[in-house]
């Protein structure tokens, strides 16, 4: 029996003393399955169960608000069709006092400094904003059909184009034209304005032909 040892394969690890054990596992094949393996498959699928939950609250919030506004709209309208048929309207809900009623301002707009300055009277169930700036008060300032205009709000800034209809733009695009009753309005076509640039009834807006400095 010689007393030398066989070549060394360089395939395969070497023991401290020079000899492979074949029943031990090969350390990089070992270092892989570690890596290979999650190291909190609890908190991840945590994780992305919450993700998923924020993306179909944002998906729906649209449609929640859609909903809303036909249930009020709705509503209104078989109080209305009641009382067109003549149902007594104490049937409607408890008597107020006349001295409880209050009057609110009306909404107005001026022209000053090379702006027109309104607020938001209305939104509308399509997402249209009604401001309470006059086409009138956007000829003042030299925006005509075709150009495009400025619109302020807090600190947002955008223009967009002032044009004679809505559907004048691509669906998705933002658009100002003047409305039935001639005053300005916002709307996005085949979308939401009101949600899309974050303008409730009542938010002050202000609109210029150029950016203010």
């Amino acid at each position: 029996m010689s007393g030398t040892l066989p070549p060394q394969d360089p395939t395969h690890p070497q023991e401290p003393g020079g000899l492979h054990d074949p029943a031990r596992p090969e350390e990089p094949g070992r270092s892989r399955r570690r890596a290979d393996r999650p190291t909190a498959p609890g908190a991840a699928r945590a994780s992305v169960g919450a993700a998923g939950r924020a993306l179909r609250l944002l998906a729906t919030e649209p449609r929640r608000r859609r909903a809303q506004r036909r249930a009020r709209v709705a509503l209104g309208r078989a109080v209305a069709a009641h009382l067109a048929a003549g149902t007594d309207i104490a049937s409607v809900g408890s008597p107020i006092d006349v001295s409880d009623l209050v009057t609110l301002p009306a909404p107005t707009s001026r022209v000053h400094n090379g702006e027109a300055e309104g607020e938001v009277m209305s939104v509308d169930r399509f997402g249209n904003v009604q401001l309470s700036i006059a086409a009138s008060d956007a000829d003042r300032l030299g925006i005509g059909f075709g150009s495009s205009l400025v619109v302020r709000c807090g600190r947002r800034q955008l223009t967009v184009p002032y044009l004679e209809t809505f559907a004048a733009v691509a669906p998705g695009e933002i658009v100002a034209f003047t409305d039935s009753a001639g005053l300005i309005s916002i709307a996005v076509n085949a979308g939401d304005a009101a949600q899309q640039l974050g303008l409730p009834p009542g938010a002050h807006v202000r609109l210029s032909a150029t950016p203010v400095s």
